[in-house]
């Protein structure tokens, strides 16, 4: 295995990985699905909003 500089997080996961402690997740499917959906959701653009702002110094923008 080539040796990859990790940060504290990535070491933590590696070890977890390497000692077992990492349990499968139930219904990976499912869960995948869920969370895409979740992302596309998030990028939606359904409404539309106004926000009017003082040019209180006169200044051009």
């Amino acid at each position: 295995m080539a040796n990859y500089k990790l940060d504290e997080e990535e070491q933590e996961i590696l070890e977890a990985f390497e000692s077992g402690d990492l349990q499968p997740i139930v219904n990976a499917k499912e869960q995948i699905k869920k969370h895409q959906e979740y992302a596309a959701a998030s990028f939606k653009k359904d409404q539309r909003i106004n926000i009017r702002i003082t040019n209180k110094f006169g200044l051009c923008v």
